[in-house]
């Protein structure tokens, strides 16, 4: 009898683990565990924000491609180990300013990293089928390509990622791995660590870097994130 029972309190546990109904227990530890380990970003990661003052300054949007070629410019100049994109380069721009920033991406190859994208061609009832983007054609020989698609659990937090995503049939690494040293990864996800303090990540205004009011030191040898923090480009996820 005292067999019986404990297979039975084991297969029950078993069966609600596999349905799931302990994911919600296991997050609230996860949560709990990261706020007694919170700890410093290493500061090896610099996040150049598209904030409100930059996009007050230059009183333009979407920024001509000129633009982002001088803060590529900018940075390399300042010793930036790779420089990666959170913007969407799969349009074609006038031909003058598709070229320019062509031109800036072949100076630095190597070391720019530009966003690829799978998202349903349409959403709500009845929507089917995906649109796959890439960097437009002129930029493709200049950079390496990382995938930027998130996938929110069922409680609308973002909290693993794959190393890897399909776009447009070719394989790519997700941005976070690519900076992390892809290939490294032995699982299909990775999680988030929120232990890490995000007010200790260091960020510089992408204004300040275009118009060079910045200390190289601040970017020399680091790996650079430039994406939207400001609030009407809506750019936000739990």
């Amino acid at each position: 009898k005292n067999r019986l029972a404990y297979m039975l309190v084991c297969g029950f546990v078993v069966l609600t683990y596999l349905s799931g109904a302990l994911t919600f227990v296991e997050r609230q530890f996860d949560d709990l565990k990261f706020g007694l380990l919170e700890r410093q970003a290493t500061g090896d990661v610099v996040l150049v924000e598209i904030d409100a003052r930059s996009l007050a300054e230059l009183d333009l949007w979407p920024w001509p491609r000129s633009v982002h070629a001088r803060l590529v410019e900018n940075l390399v100049k300042a010793g930036a180990a790779r420089i990666a994109f959170d913007v969407d380069f799969s349009a074609f721009s006038s031909g003058e300013q598709d070229a320019r920033f062509a031109a800036a991406l072949k100076a630095a190859t190597g070391k720019v990293v530009l966003p690829v994208f799978r998202q349903r061609a349409m959403h709500g009832a009845g929507g089917s089928g995906f649109v796959d983007s890439l960097p437009a054609e002129p930029f493709r020989p200049f950079v390496d390509f990382a995938g930027l698609n998130v996938f929110p659990s069922d409680d609308g937090r973002v909290r693993d990622l794959p190393p890897e995503i399909v776009v447009s049939g070719n394989l790519y690494p997700t941005l976070a791995a690519l900076l992390a040293g892809a290939g490294n990864f032995p699982d299909s996800v990775f999680g988030i660590d929120f232990g890490i303090d995000p007010a200790t990540i260091p960020r510089l205004s992408y204004a300040d870097v275009l118009h060079g009011h910045f200390r190289a030191e601040d970017i020399a040898g680091k790996q650079i994130v430039i994406g939207s923090t400001a609030a009407e480009l809506g750019d936000f996820i739990a």
